[in-house]
């Protein structure tokens, strides 16, 4: 994934509306850690809510790449 790109939350195939939690990529990756474990986030701006949150990138199903 990289800044401008179109994702949406990964509910692991149990999401009932596929087009709900959508969002754009604004920033990222960020290398971390998830517990002992490293981890890849990114800040999605979200369409609804309007807000930006950072998540871990196995969080989130990328719809369409920015070229």
């Amino acid at each position: 994934m990289k800044v401008g790109d179109l994702v949406q939350w990964n509910f692991d195939g149990t999401q009932k509306d596929p087009g709900a939690h959508v969002g754009i990529v604004v920033d990222g990756p960020r290398e971390g850690t998830r517990g002992e474990s490293p981890a890849i986030s990114y800040a999605v701006a979200w369409f609804e809510p309007e807000e930006t949150l950072w998540h871990h990138d196995d969080n989130l199903e990328l719809i369409s790449e920015n070229r």
